[in-house]
């Protein structure tokens, strides 16, 4: 028998860490200041608690994960594959990416979401986090997007 306590499954090498259970935030740029961290906490808290988390993850850059020469997008989606799944509301998850160096951003989201979104998160990206990254206030643009994410996959029969 070979013990692999301990150890990452290949999937997930040169992958961020995914958050403590019950948190959904993983802000390893640094990129939020303590009210904006609180804001955005308490809306992804919102969120889980009725089954369909969002997560927010920023990170330095991609270069910055032992990520073998993956793109920012694959980054993304693997780390969102590998966070929904161990989480609460995998089909209804999902998740805001930021890379501050690479000055990128992408929003995730699990199947419930994948038919008749598009157009919503497009608006995201063009209203709060493109100009987040180009500002440099990406604090802001990520309390802005976490907020507009929730709202454009709330669910009808959901009252947030």
């Amino acid at each position: 028998m070979i013990a692999t306590q301990g150890v990452a499954p290949a999937e997930t090498v040169g992958l961020p860490a995914p958050p403590p259970r019950g948190q959904y935030v993983v802000d390893e740029a640094s990129l939020l200041d303590s009210a904006s961290r609180a804001t955005v906490d308490s809306i992804t808290r919102v969120r889980a608690a009725i089954g369909l988390p969002v997560y927010v993850l920023t990170i330095h850059s991609v270069a910055s994960h032992d990520s073998s020469g993956m793109t920012f997008d694959e980054l993304s989606r693997r780390t969102f594959k590998a966070w929904s799944a161990s989480g609460p509301g995998a089909e209804g998850a999902a998740m805001i990416v930021v890379s501050e160096e690479d000055k990128q951003a992408r929003i995730e989201v699990g199947p419930r979401w994948a038919q008749g979104h598009d157009s919503s998160l497009k608006q995201i990206m063009s209203d709060a986090l493109e100009p987040a990254l180009a500002s440099g206030s990406l604090d802001q643009g990520l309390v802005l997007a976490t907020y507009e994410t929730t709202w454009a996959l709330k669910p009808p029969e959901v009252s947030l």
